[in-house]
């Protein structure tokens, strides 16, 4: 993969951190894409958008996750700052499930494990300021780029807390739409000119797209028109042998969710514990999905076989979906 690059947005969350540093390991130069200054810590403005989840179930990583990714970055040593910055983000994200479950927690070391596999390679990590829900975000990309060949571009934009059913305001809909599925044209745009055969559009959906839930109103309906528009770049691109796929995790473990949970804690005056549980009691497993899971999932596409799943969502849910289809 020497030359290719792999650009990915919102790097500096929890998800994406861990989407960089997998895709580092597999050899790839990554772009990570984030409102702070390039080559550095992304700003506090960024905290809305980092997890590409987006959900009452996974929104943007916190700080801490987010520091430590760009904080590699930001020393210039891409292959052992940045991903080991972005995977640790990752794995901290991922402390071991509602409960402590261990197979949580070993997933999320797997994160960190990408990162070092990352640090032997030649791979380095990149960064360009931009605010995807912008459209001067197109030619911020563009100039990243260059001239060179793009194997991936991942939208794992995530979308600030919102509110349920009962108490969201209706224009904060077409914001949410506007940010994930207009985000996602404004990167594909942006690298139109550099997709080769066999280049993968990827974007980061979730749970309550396909499963409906009045707590997480603006990701339901913003995954839903995210579903539909991969649908369309995959009959729109499928002829240049460039195929669009939807990850769609279900809540995942990260800095954002124990944030959110710990405000719904505080509403109902519960225990943090209790909610957490209740998430991750969706699944038959009685946990979330991890970074690392999620990151294994989105490097998966990078093979030829993947091709088969154009324009279709891979859903990682844990088995927390109850519908069939």
């Amino acid at each position: 993969m020497s030359g290719e690059v792999a650009v990915v947005v919102g790097a500096s969350g929890a998800l994406g951190g861990a989407i960089a540093a997998r895709l580092l390991a597999e050899g790839l130069t990554v772009i990570g894409v984030a409102r702070g200054a390039t080559g550095q810590r992304p700003d506090a403005g960024d905290a809305a958008g980092g997890d590409a989840a987006g959900d009452a179930a996974g929104g943007a990583a916190g700080g801490a996750a987010r520091g430590d990714a760009a904080s590699g970055a930001a020393r210039g040593d891409a292959a052992s700052g940045a991903a080991g910055g972005a995977a640790g983000g990752g794995a901290r994200g991922a402390p071991g499930g509602a409960g402590g479950n261990a197979a949580s927690g070993a997933a999320g070391g797997g994160a960190a494990g990408s990162g070092a596999g990352a640090a032997g390679s030649s791979a380095a990590m990149e960064w360009c300021a931009a605010d995807i829900g912008s459209d001067d975000a197109v030619a911020a990309v563009a100039a990243a780029v260059g001239d060179r060949p793009v194997r991936m571009v991942v939208q794992a934009a995530g979308l600030p807390a919102a509110g349920p059913l009962a108490t969201i305001e209706p224009d904060a809909l077409g914001r949410a739409v506007a940010l994930k599925c207009g985000g996602l044209l404004r990167l594909v745009r942006a690298v139109d000119g550099h997709l080769q055969p066999g280049a993968r559009l990827v974007a980061l959906g979730g749970h309550y797209g396909i499963e409906p839930a009045p707590y997480a109103c603006a990701a339901g309906v913003t995954n839903a028109a995210l579903a539909n528009l991969v649908r369309q770049l995959a009959t729109a691109y499928g002829p240049r042998g460039v195929t669009a796929h939807l990850v769609a995790p279900g809540p995942a473990d990260t800095p954002r969710l124990r944030a959110l949970s710990r405000q719904a804690a505080e509403t109902r005056g519960v225990p943090v514990d209790t909610v957490l549980a209740e998430r991750a009691a969706e699944s038959p497993l009685g946990r979330l999905v991890t970074p690392a899971e999620v990151a294994w999932a989105v490097a998966t596409l990078l093979a030829p076989e993947a091709a088969a799943l154009d324009g279709s969502a891979l859903s990682l849910d844990v088995g927390a979906r109850r519908g069939i289809f």
